[in-house]
C-alpha cells in the first residue's frame, strides 16, 4: 500500500516523464514496456492491488513469478564490499544460490507429437506436411 502510495504522489511531481513515457508507449516495444513497468499503468496496477480486500491471487502468483526471477541458470550478480568482507559476503551469495538450485522443481521436457498429412488426401507418396499437436 506504501509502494502504491509513494508512486501516486509522484505523479505530480514526475509527471512530464510519466506523460513521455505514456506518449511513447506506441513507438517501439520497449516503450510499450516501459510504460507498464515504469509508467501509469504500473501506478493503476499497484493502487488496484493496494485496493484488494483479498490479497490470495497476490500471494498465488508470487511462486510463478519468483521460478522466473530465481533461476540460477540465468542469475547473475555482483558483490560490492570492502576486502575484508568479501570472502564473507561470496561464502553467502554461493549458499543463496545453491539453495534456489535445490528448491527448484525440475520440469518434465515436453514432447510434442508431430503428425504427418499428406496435401493431397488422395495420394499419400506426394508433398505432405508437418503438424504438431
Amino acid at each position: 500500500m506504501m509502494a502504491a502510495q509513494e508512486l501516486a504522489n509522484g505523479i505530480s511531481h514526475s509527471g512530464h516523464m510519466y506523460a513521455m513515457t505514456r506518449a511513447g508507449r506506441h513507438l517501439t516495444p520497449a516503450g510499450e514496456l516501459q510504460e507498464t513497468f515504469d509508467g501509469m499503468e504500473q501506478v493503476k496496477f499497484m493502487k488496484r492491488i493496494a485496493e484488494m480486500p483479498d490479497l490470495s491471487q497476490v500471494i498465488r502468483t508470487l511462486p510463478r513469478i519468483k521460478k522466473h526471477l530465481l533461476n540460477p541458470q540465468n542469475m547473475r550478480c555482483a558483490i560490492n564490499a570492502t576486502p575484508q568482507k568479501i570472502s564473507d559476503s561470496a561464502t553467502q551469495l554461493e549458499s543463496f544460490i545453491k539453495d534456489v538450485a535445490e528448491n527448484r522443481k525440475e520440469r518434465k521436457p515436453v514432447r510434442t507429437n508431430i503428425i504427418k498429412v499428406p496435401l493431397d488426401l488422395l495420394d499419400d507418396s506426394g508433398p505432405s506436411r508437418k503438424l504438431i499437436t
